[in-house]
């Protein structure tokens, strides 16, 4: 019993050591692993995936190696510390967010757009304001300048080879009839040189040569040679009396020019009935010389171009038109503009002195495209007989059609008959660059002429509508008389069409 208890304690004393070493290996086994849990620690921390919120604390692991140096000097962990880059590489995968300012594309711009609406709405008001100035409403360029009779009113020139100045002056009222008595003054810079014409005529007695525009005027002004400089010229009355404003006309003897300058009174009141048989014309007036009566030459007043009525039809005012015909009308077009030819037909029963040919233009749908003060008119002589037969044309030069015109005449009665009892001997005719030709003699059977001698071919197409003309001014009328037999040649432009027949004319003083 002893030995067996004896026995029992050896094996207790016996497994108390191995108890112990059990112990002992346990406890450094598990030092062991905390220290290899301590190692791993930053390897597992690097794997495991952050809270986004945490994201903007990545660089803290390249610093948690230091804190942490592990006794045991392992340079294979270091390479771990080399997995921190691969935080930095989360933070190159960074910067596409920064590509993200595609925000440029924030159309932002586009809504600048909406700043050209407020412009465009701004911008068409201040053109619209550009058409009240426009509108010649300042139609009382016909008012004189304050303290003045006379406004000027055109003012055109054109290049000739006469190395002497000439000015054709028109002087006129209101109703466009020529006024006489009036004298047209300039003064010449640099030098002061003053020079006066003579007085006007109550008549138009000079005009232009034939060309593209041809005036008619009431006197002439003709200084001598052209400077160079600038004329100055203004009216006067005979007394010396200042009529007008200046008008400046440069001058240059290497560009040598003639100019027209018309003078115009402003409209006045229309007589009352009362007044115009006061002025009634006087008996027996002649070479001109005569007293306006208001109740034959005043017709209803022109309107102003931007108030022309816009009828299909004008009403023929009753002052101006009355006794007289248009016979023989054709329009024409070409590059410069619109113009009329046809005859004036004198059936007022006594001698007429032609002041103006004017015409209204409408177009498809009756408005008025163009007005009596748009048109430039011609004819051969100023005086028409009772009776007597006129060609006539008249130029406008702003439109390049019409639908539709109204045709008037403004005339005064005049003492004086231009004579027409006349010969035509030898005539023939011929055609060469487009132009119809008529030559021939004429022939003065009666007294000798003093003032004038106009002759005048007129072409006529198969529909009897007045093609075209041409005149032909006698610049020494004295001398064609008894047998002194006149030989002349007239070639009149056909327009391109054919000439049914012609008619010539002539009217002397």
């Amino acid at each position: 019993m002893v030995r067996q208890r004896a026995q029992e304690g050896q094996r207790v004393s016996r497994g108390w050591p191995i108890l112990v070493a059990i112990i002992l290996l346990i406890s450094s086994l598990g030092c062991s692993l905390a220290g290899l849990a301590r190692r791993l620690e930053p390897l597992v921390l690097a794997q495991e995936p952050r809270p986004a919120g945490l994201a903007t604390r990545t660089p803290w692991p390249t610093f948690t190696p230091t804190p942490f140096p592990s006794p045991t000097p392992t340079p294979t962990f270091t390479p771990s510390a080399t997995l921190v880059p691969a935080d930095t590489a989360t933070t190159t995968s960074v910067p596409p967010p920064t590509d993200t300012p595609l925000p440029i594309p924030t159309a932002t711009p586009s809504p600048t757009l909406a700043p050209p609406p407020t412009a465009t709405p701004q911008a068409v008001p201040t053109v619209a304001l550009a058409h009240p100035p426009a509108t010649p409403t300042p139609a009382p360029t016909l008012a004189p300048t304050p303290g003045f009779a006379y406004r000027m009113l055109e003012v055109y020139e054109d290049y000739t080879s006469n190395p002497f100045l000439t000015g054709y002056i028109a002087i006129v009222n209101a109703q466009e009839i020529p006024i006489g008595g009036v004298k047209t003054v300039g003064v010449f810079e640099p030098g002061g040189q003053r020079h006066e014409s003579p007085l006007s005529q109550w008549f138009f007695d000079a005009r232009t040569a034939p060309s593209v525009v041809m005036k008619t005027a009431s006197v002439k002004f003709e200084p001598g040679a052209i400077q160079a400089g600038t004329w100055f010229i203004h009216l006067e009355d005979p007394n010396g009396t200042r009529l007008s404003e200046d008008v400046a006309i440069n001058t240059d003897p290497n560009n040598p020019k003639w100019f027209y300058i018309k003078f115009k009174q402003p409209s006045p009141a229309l007589p009352t009935p009362a007044q115009a048989i006061a002025a009634a014309p006087v008996a027996g007036s002649s070479s001109g010389a005569y007293a306006p009566n208001p109740a034959r030459t005043i017709p209803t007043p022109r309107p102003t171009p931007t108030s022309y009525p816009t009828a299909t039809h004008a009403v023929t005012p009753v002052a101006a038109t009355d006794g007289w015909t248009f016979a023989s009308v054709r329009s024409a077009t070409d590059q410069d503009g619109l113009t009329v030819y046809g005859d004036l037909l004198n059936q007022t029963g006594s001698s007429q002195q032609l002041a103006q040919v004017v015409g209204t233009f409408y177009d498809g749908q009756g408005q008025v495209i163009a007005g009596p003060d748009d048109g430039y008119d011609f004819w051969p002589t100023q005086v028409v007989p009772p009776g007597g037969r006129m060609p006539f044309d008249l130029a406008v030069y702003d439109i390049q059609s019409a639908a539709d015109f109204d045709l008037q005449v403004i005339s005064q009665p005049t003492g004086e008959t231009p004579r027409q009892d006349f010969e035509f001997v030898g005539v023939a005719t011929s055609s060469a660059n487009d132009s119809y030709c008529v030559t021939g003699k004429l022939r003065n059977p009666g007294g000798e002429l003093s003032d004038y001698l106009v002759i005048s071919a007129a072409l006529y197409n198969s529909e009897d509508k007045v093609i075209n003309y041409d005149i032909l001014d006698v610049p020494t009328p004295g001398l064609v008389v008894g047998d002194e037999a006149l030989s002349f040649s007239i070639c009149v432009d056909t327009h391109n069409q054919q000439a049914a027949r012609y008619e010539l004319q002539a009217w002397g003083q």
